[in-house]
């Protein structure tokens, strides 16, 4: 379901250094419960209601803990790249790329392919930036951050999320405001 059934509509921005990218990463999982409820557009599958707004933001609730929904990291007040690095070593792999065919890691830990190799392989570069492409968090830090909380939308609709990203992600005022409306909720809350 989750590979069927789950079409989102994603925004990707830009920082400008390490805490440009923690201020937003940090507001954007604070904001992806509002997102979710924002852009809920799935309550019906199979012709019939489900029972939820967004059943494809159910579907991730249920999708590989390791790598899928909240971190809490994210609201520590010293959040930074290094913790981001810390999570992703410590999730299991799926898979590297060697002479155009996939070599199957699942399982092994990015930090233990780091330091032991596997299957008499040893790591790249390329490994990691593509085991980053699969941790699917509600905001995943690459090269740019990536807000991933909003289901899909009708066409007329689509552009609705990124615009709103654009407005409060890239006004420093409009980001603090966000953050403020967001930092006091417990992980209860969050949840």
């Amino acid at each position: 379901r989750m590979m069927k059934q789950t079409a989102t509509v994603q925004a990707n921005i830009d920082f400008s250094d390490e805490q440009d990218a923690m201020a937003k990463f940090r507001t954007a999982m604070g904001l992806s419960p509002l997102m979710y409820a924002i852009f809920a557009n799935s309550p019906i599958c199979g012709g019939q209601l489900n029972g939820y707004k967004s059943f494809r933001g159910h579907i991730w609730t249920g999708t590989d803990k390791d790598r899928c929904g909240m971190l809490p990291f994210a609201f520590s007040p010293n959040v930074s790249f290094a913790h981001y690095v810390e999570y992703a070593l410590d999730v299991p792999m799926y898979f590297i790329m060697r002479n155009g065919e996939y070599v199957d890691f699942t399982g092994i830990p990015f930090r233990r392919f780091l330091t032991h190799g596997h299957k008499g392989h040893y790591p790249m570069m390329e490994d990691w930036v593509l085991h980053l492409t699969t941790l699917f968090p509600e905001a995943r830090i690459k090269s740019y951050l990536e807000i991933r909380s909003a289901d899909s939308q009708p066409p007329e609709l689509m552009l609705a999320m990124p615009a709103l990203t654009k407005g409060v992600f890239y006004d420093s005022d409009c980001l603090q405001a966000a953050w403020d409306l967001v930092k006091g909720w417990s992980w209860d809350e969050r949840m």
